[in-house]
């Protein structure tokens, strides 16, 4: 991978993660291990675990880390640039944007649409963290549905929305399940948030 096409990718990757640093490590795991296959799944294992101990964002680190290994120095120094670079701007447009349209129904279901699949792909972050450290086998959800339904719980002044946690369950089992891009899958239920926003609330 050159230079330009790691500092590509890597702007790609911050102008997607929506939901903080954590959002790059399902990214990187599609990427880095499954698409390029620049890393195996026990180097990108090392990855997380330095970028985790290592000062800074774990984002930025991995950027770093991995344009280091694809590139060297020059590598490390574009792809952090490039990881930087789109959430500056979109600081700048976003909040002017959301300014002048933060009332209407379609930014709002827009935003919930992105900030559920957000959601689901830190999820998804912290599944892979397991799976690396803690498991060498595929995930027991039948115990784990089985400890969640040994007592009732009952929360005080708890409301559960339906609709996200329908995008949220969805997002997630779409990135478990499938090799369904992120990128698109962000763009996807953020179009769902939109028209259930636009079609339900306005």
């Amino acid at each position: 991978m050159t230079i330009f096409m790691l500092m590509v990718t890597f702007a790609k990757f911050g102008l997607l993660c929506f939901g903080g640093g954590y959002m790059i490590i399902p990214m990187l795991l599609h990427t880095f291990v499954e698409e390029k296959a620049i890393l195996t799944l026990s180097s990108y294992g090392n990855l997380i675990s330095l970028s985790q101990i290592t000062p800074g964002p774990v984002s930025i680190n991995a950027a770093t880390y991995v344009g280091y290994l694809a590139n060297g120095v020059l590598g490390g120094i574009f792809a952090s640039i490039g990881l930087i670079l789109p959430g500056l701007f979109l600081a700048y447009f976003m909040v002017r944007f959301l300014q002048k349209f933060k009332g209407t129904f379609f930014v709002n279901g827009l935003l919930t649409g992105m900030r559920m699949a957000a959601v689901a792909m830190v999820l998804y972050a912290c599944l892979i963290f397991v799976q690396l450290s803690v498991l060498s086998k595929e995930i027991p959800w039948k115990e784990i549905y089985n400890f969640l339904t040994l007592k009732p719980y009952t929360f005080s002044g708890f409301h559960l929305n339906i609709f996200e946690t329908i995008i949220c369950i969805m997002s997630f089992l779409i990135v478990y399940y499938t090799k369904f891009s992120i990128t698109a899958l962000l763009f996807v239920m953020a179009l769902v948030g939109a028209f259930y926003g636009v079609l339900f609330l306005g």
